[in-house]
């Protein structure tokens, strides 16, 4: 079983012997396999040095697989359902691995120049990295979705453009197929090609409309948690922009998703009831271990 586990189990673990041990056993007797993401590296960046250290020591106890990071996840999944779709040749998309191969596709880097780097090393980039670019990108991401809020409240989100907005995705999916870097001014470039070709925006209306976008696990959990933010009024801080990304993994391509927080669990059962595939179960800490046989948390 494949676990996704956020932030604060981590940090839960760091504080309870009891979960911890609970934690360690279920790995040891290879019952569950807990997964993380890029942005436990963010996370774990993003915290004073002390706290940092234990969490870090944590995780590489509980020897974890690595996840994708959302944006990759979603490229993987449109890469292989497109080569599918149209009888290219197949394309492999694993979006569970190891550190390095996941630490690969995020840095564009070859995965063997990364062998000698783990979970602290990328932490300590990452906190760097928090400051000079993720800081100002979430606070954009949160006027974006600002304003289609505003335009869902006035009535301007039409059928025609939620058809306009899975255009531009798809768009911007096939322009990232081969980039090597974050070079937005290369990347606008080649959408706008891809805009300029006839051909090639008809194949992507067509993949769209005969049901290709059906099996972009990745992309329907992101569309239905947009939706479900767009119809309220609260703001996507930070803290929501981070839940997101995680839930976005978990709930695409994980068995569990555990995490203590509430809203969080709510919102992916919300998230269940609407998907179009099998979206594993959320569950808090005690109710997973509690639920694994034998239970493996005061059991």
């Amino acid at each position: 079983m494949n676990a996704y586990v956020d932030q604060n189990f981590l940090i839960n673990c760091a504080n309870d012997p009891l979960l911890r041990q609970a934690a360690s056993d279920a790995v040891r007797t290879q019952i569950v396999s807990f997964v993380l993401s890029p942005w436990h590296f963010y996370e774990v960046g993003n915290v004073d040095s002390k706290r940092g250290d234990e969490i870090v020591d944590v995780a590489e106890k509980l020897n974890p697989k690595w996840i994708l990071d959302r944006s990759d996840l979603q490229l993987g999944e449109f890469r292989q359902e497109w080569n599918r779709f149209w009888g290219m040749p197949h394309y492999l998309f694993a979006p569970i691995a190891s550190l390095q191969e996941v630490a690969s596709a995020l840095l564009r880097k070859p995965a063997s120049s990364l062998t000698n780097f783990g979970l602290a090393d990328y932490a300590k980039v990452f906190r760097v990295l928090a400051r000079r670019n993720l800081m100002p990108e979430l606070d954009h991401q949160q006027t974006i979705v600002a304003a289609n809020q505003a335009s869902v409240r006035d009535g301007r989100m039409t059928p025609e453009v939620v058809e306009r907005i899975k255009e531009s995705y798809l768009e911007l999916m096939l322009g990232r197929i081969g980039e090597t870097g974050p070079d937005e001014e290369e990347l606008r470039g080649r959408i706008r090609a891809i805009q300029n070709d006839s051909f090639t925006t008809g194949m992507i209306r067509y993949f769209m409309r005969q049901g290709g976008m059906k099996s972009l696990r990745a992309w329907e959990v992101e569309s239905i948690l947009t939706e479900h933010h767009h119809s309220g009024l609260g703001k996507l801080d930070h803290n929501k922009q981070l839940d997101r990304q995680h839930a976005v993994a978990a709930l695409a391509y994980c068995d569990r998703f555990i995490t203590d927080d509430r809203k969080l669990l709510t919102l992916c059962r919300e998230v269940r009831k609407l998907a179009k595939f099998e979206v594993p179960e959320a569950q808090s800490a005690e109710s997973f271990f509690a639920s694994l046989n034998p239970p493996a948390l005061g059991g």
